[in-house]
């Protein structure tokens, strides 16, 4: 087999410098994908103690890994291709997001068809996933659901309370068993209103102590530009073109060198 081989090396040199010439072609002619990133911080949290430094730094870590899956969310496609839009951009690359290990960053990668998108979408996907995760974070800090909840408790004991006021004053005028009656569930409802108005108080004030400390997204390094895959695909191409050259140019070398002994056989 080596023999043969040797003797007809043209045809393994031809088979070989003939698929490298069309993985160079096919690695020339794709359309190159570019990749480009930007880097976000989870923000710093704030704490009373320096014992509680190392709890905070693991939780920022976790909440890195936590953040970063939100990526994926409508709300955060919808808010990058805003940003896009309003850049004159269309296009229809694609962003993934994850955290880097061991630090409390996390990677926004943007990949599509030129430099220009790549760049654009890696800002735009930071921009937006931090003003998604901003915006929860804001709104568990103001607690507006609360907040409503604990207007409108409010608004129903100060009625209660004109009721109760209206109800006493009548019986006060008219001391009857009914009046009485109707007086002391005006003055039950009221106090029924004021305990519920109290407890959403203390909700609304615990909620706002557990999440003042949340931290928020912040950038940390946008992109500025963007690497091109063409240089390695074109490597790998033609890597297996020459290995499939080696291996077809082989093949007919042994196929030539059979058809050469049968004349011979015969």
């Amino acid at each position: 087999m080596g023999t043969t081989v040797r003797r007809h090396w043209r045809i393994v040199a031809a088979a070989a410098i003939l698929f490298v010439a069309v993985a160079l072609v096919l690695g020339l002619k794709r359309t190159p994908e570019y990749t480009a990133t930007s880097e976000l911080s989870v923000g710093h949290a704030f704490v009373d103690s320096p014992a509680g430094i190392p709890g905070v730094i693991e939780a920022t870590k976790s909440l890195a890994s936590v953040y970063s899956r939100t990526a994926g969310g409508a709300e955060v496609y919808e808010g990058m291709a805003r940003r896009l839009r309003s850049q004159g951009i269309e296009t229809t690359g694609a962003i993934s997001a994850s955290p880097i290990p061991d630090s409390p960053l996390i990677r926004v990668t943007g990949e599509a068809d030129s430099e220009r998108e790549a760049v654009a979408l890696a800002n735009a996907g930071s921009e937006a996933l931090a003003a998604h995760v901003n915006g929860q974070v804001s709104a568990e800090r103001s607690n507006d659901a609360t907040v409503k909840r604990y207007e409108e408790a409010s608004t129903e004991w100060r009625q209660a309370l004109e009721a109760s006021a209206r109800a006493t004053s009548n019986y006060r005028d008219d001391p009857s068993p009914s009046s009485r009656v109707v007086a002391n569930r005006a003055a039950a409802k009221a106090d029924v209103a004021e305990l519920r108005r109290e407890a959403l108080r203390l909700e609304y004030q615990a909620s706002g102590q557990s999440s003042a400390n949340a931290p928020t997204l912040e950038a940390f390094s946008p992109s500025n530009a963007a690497t091109s895959d063409r240089s390695s695909t074109l490597q790998i191409l033609l890597f297996i073109g020459l290995i499939g050259g080696l291996a077809a140019g082989t093949a007919l070398a042994l196929l030539r060198g059979q058809q050469e002994l049968r004349p011979s056989l015969d």
